[in-house]
């Protein structure tokens, strides 16, 4: 998903500003919001919403393309339609939440990532060292929930871009994460719910995915190795769609 830089969009607003002779607080009146949004703008914090993009391109004498690509153009500059595209689906992300996780919860996240990847990486290996046991299927999933992890604890997006609460998607794609819920509508309010599943789900097998083999191997009849996959797969989206459900 095509996203807007928001180090180089709040240079490029303070650096017209500068230019203009505006003050935060003269700009912010003139989109009717606050000077500390403004700020927030140009600090790189956040990015204003998708419908201020117009009215804040005009106060800035540029326009809505030269404020999207934060670059003003050169004369008789023109656009192919894959730029075109770039802009409009890099208006559509603008937020007035964050998108990603912060440097402060991302730190608590790795803290917790690098224990259930430990714990995980741990129970293979001793139980391989003690019994001489390959966990074919307990690395598979260690390493599936690790790589699921990284996007759910670091990478994911914590608010969806405005277009998701007004139309009805059950799909998202960001970067080169894919995911498809069929039969739930996406939005905000079921957002985090789905994404607290998610890494939840993630830590705890990765800890847990050598011992689950390991027990399987002890209590189900033969037969049972073609189940995994499915089985982790399923464990893995149907809470998420319960979630979602019941809070969207």
């Amino acid at each position: 998903m095509y996203e807007l830089d928001k180090g180089k969009f709040g240079r490029f607003v303070a650096g017209r500003r500068h230019e203009l002779g505006l003050t935060q607080r003269e700009l912010a009146s003139r989109l009717g919001v606050s000077d500390k949004a403004v700020s927030k703008w140009e600090t790189g914090q956040s990015l204003p919403d998708v419908a201020l993009v117009v009215p804040l391109a005009e106060a800035l004498g540029v326009s809505a393309s030269e404020l999207l690509e934060c670059r003003r153009f050169g004369g008789g500059e023109e656009m192919d339609s894959e730029r075109v595209e770039r802009l409009v689906r890099s208006a559509l992300t603008l937020s007035d939440g964050p998108a990603r996780p912060g440097a402060v919860e991302r730190r608590a996240r790795l803290g917790l990532y690098v224990l259930a990847l430990a714990l995980g990486a741990a129970g293979i290996g001793g139980l391989f060292v003690a019994g001489g046991l390959w966990l074919r299927h307990g690395a598979l999933m260690c390493g599936l929930s690790a790589l699921f992890g990284l996007w759910f604890c670091f990478w994911g997006r914590e608010r969806l871009p405005r277009y998701y609460d007004e139309n009805s998607l059950s799909s998202i794609s960001d970067g080169p994460f894919r995911m498809n819920l069929p039969g739930v509508r996406l939005n905000n309010r079921n957002w985090p719910h789905i994404m607290r599943v998610g890494r939840i789900w993630c830590l705890c097998s990765m800890a847990a995915a050598p011992w689950a083999e390991l027990l399987c191997s002890a209590l189900l009849p033969a037969g049972w190795e073609a189940a995994p996959l499915p089985a982790y797969l399923a464990a893995l989206f149907v809470p998420m769609v319960i979630a979602a459900r019941r809070h969207g």
